[in-house]
């Protein structure tokens, strides 16, 4: 008999008349009321409790995903190709797949070294989707190093990367015809405010 059972059957002199007489007043019948009596209730709140700790742990695998993410992987999904020019630093640092990753979420991304020093990384509609899902994780508090959940992942060089392609896939309003150029975006050491003005 768990703590809660014990409790309940103590007390159940006082709790009993109160949890009939709301169930009566609550049930078209004395029948239904008698399901709901103390110890009915005592076996059930464990189970409750038991349910509310699931949700709880699962909950708190989850990241805190921006308002516009399913939009924004829709809308890389429908890209032919998307290019990232980036410092080689920065693409090994963001594209890094660590264990969390399924077959279907892997991403490769065509790495072609430019004159200016930077790396053009070609992307396919899905592969940038999964790269997405990848950044957002570690940019919005995807569960950190060994899953604990006071460990958040929340990288600066992730949060970069993940709102430089969000720019970029925002102003996205329909598909580029084929033939266009791939769209692209650069993404240096140069300072944020520069960027976007």
């Amino acid at each position: 008999m768990t703590t809660i059972e014990r409790y309940a059957v103590s007390h159940d002199y006082v709790i009993r008349p109160t949890v009939e007489e709301t169930a009566l007043r609550a049930a078209p019948s004395g029948q239904d009321a008698a399901v709901l009596t103390v110890p009915n209730l005592a076996r059930r709140v464990p189970a409750a409790l038991a349910a509310a700790l699931v949700v709880l742990c699962l909950s708190g695998c989850a990241t805190d995903s921006p308002p516009k993410h399913s939009e924004r992987l829709q809308k890389a999904a429908g890209l032919p190709t998307f290019e990232i020019d980036t410092t080689a630093g920065l693409w090994e640092k963001t594209s890094k797949e660590e264990g969390y990753v399924g077959k279907e979420d892997k991403f490769v991304g065509k790495v072609k070294p430019l004159d200016n020093g930077l790396r053009r990384i070609s992307l396919t509609g899905t592969d940038l989707a999964n790269y997405l899902r990848h950044l957002d994780y570690h940019a919005h508090g995807g569960a950190g190093e060994g899953g604990a959940p006071w460990s958040r992942y929340r990288e600066a060089e992730s949060i970069r990367m993940y709102d430089e392609i969000s720019h970029k896939l925002d102003a996205v309003t329909h598909r580029p015809p084929q033939g266009d150029p791939p769209l692209r975006i650069v993404v240096d050491d140069a300072f944020l405010d520069a960027k976007h003005k």
